[in-house]
């Protein structure tokens, strides 16, 4: 994942850019020359894999995954080096696309074959719970075979969410968002209002757009695993807004509503009549609109983090404790960061860092 997205990312922020609408004539909110002053720091290459961490309260099925696959990468270890399978399939190279189209068509092809993987171990596990079945019924009980088979029983549904979300994530380039993100720059900090969204959110809708028009045309994955993805990559979306949003260093009020308008703007371009019509614009054909779709993680999850910058530090620390365990953990250490100056700023240093001690090593514990 490191050397691939560390090679894809020049080349798709340049696909990124040159796929805008001929009627957008609004001026970019992130000049270049605000990108050259801030300089926002090189994202690490793990980014994509932060973004489908599992939270603090899914841990428990995350490590029955976690533990059954590190269980057979140990079992197979003489047979197959499984730390090296993400090269089996690797993502599309924006370099051999001559347009965002064209990379659009090759990340569906990828995420297809990705798709098709994970659906193939569900129908491995029923396939094993049913010889389970046949086994008992003729009075063979293998204790270590009927052992093997409930772990993998265990694991399968956590496995196909986790593995579907990184799937959707590498298929929108969500590091390429985020980077875009903490390219406005300065344009965060400035005290005035905006009347319209950054232009990354127009060029983040146009790739999704392109590759749901894609994926519509994959003829190995089955109807309903088609859904789900989609409900993924629009998860996704939001998340790498999130995660843009909280690594910005410095923000000002009307930079939070720059954010906002950001996130609804997103929320609207993705649903299924304004993917339709954005295709139409393009002159591609649509068989088929997206499937309306409510992600757990989706607007109303990014809206609350947002607002919670707009609370007193006391009120903030409060919200903080109670949904720690909902959002990730670098998200949720933002917030404590930006309560805390709140605190300093209002003489109350201690009571916060007593706040922050005991909401770590309760989480630890």
């Amino acid at each position: 994942l490191a050397r691939q997205q560390g090679a894809a990312s020049s080349s798709s922020a340049a696909l990124f850019g040159s796929f805008r609408r001929s009627s957008n004539t609004q001026p970019k909110k992130a000049s270049a020359a605000n990108a050259e002053v801030t300089k926002p720091r090189s994202l690490p290459t793990s980014t994509d894999a932060e973004l489908c961490a599992p939270l603090v309260s899914e841990m428990d099925e995350a490590r029955i995954v976690q533990s059954f696959l590190q269980d057979g990468q140990e079992k197979l270890k003489s047979v197959a080096k499984l730390d090296l399978v993400d090269a089996w399939v690797p993502d599309a190279n924006p370099a051999e696309s001559r347009n965002l189209t064209e990379l659009a068509c090759a990340t569906a092809r990828v995420l297809e074959k990705r798709q098709v993987a994970l659906w193939g171990c569900a129908f491995l596990s029923l396939a094993m719970e049913l010889l389970l079945h046949l086994e008992a019924e003729a009075g063979r009980n293998e204790e270590s075979f009927k052992s093997y088979v409930y772990r993998l029983l265990a694991a399968t549904p956590k496995l196909l969410e986790i593995g579907t979300r990184i799937c959707c994530v590498r298929a929108i380039r969500g590091r390429i968002i985020v980077q875009q993100i903490l390219l406005v720059g300065r344009g965060w900090e400035e005290s005035k209002l905006h009347e319209q969204p950054n232009d990354y959110v127009d060029s983040v809708c146009d790739f999704i757009a392109l590759l749901w028009c894609s994926l519509r045309n994959a003829s190995r994955i089955p109807h309903g695993s088609l859904d789900l993805a989609w409900k993924y990559i629009v998860e996704a979306s939001f998340a790498a807004l999130l995660d843009g949003f909280s690594r910005v260093p410095y923000c000002s009020t009307e930079g939070r509503a720059l954010m906002s308008m950001d996130l609804a703007s997103l929320s609207n371009e993705l649903t299924a009549r304004a993917m339709t019509e954005r295709l139409q614009d393009r002159q591609h054909t649509i068989a088929e609109m997206p499937p309306p779709v409510s992600p757990n993680r989706g607007r109303i999850y990014v809206d609350t983090y947002i607002k919670v910058f707009y609370f007193p530090p006391k009120d903030a620390m409060a919200w903080i404790q109670e949904n720690f365990t909902n959002y990730p953990r670098n998200h949720m250490v933002a917030l404590i960061v930006g309560s805390t100056l709140a605190s300093l700023s209002e003489n109350r240093p201690k009571e916060s860092k007593d706040d922050i001690r005991h909401l770590v090593q309760s989480q630890i514990n």
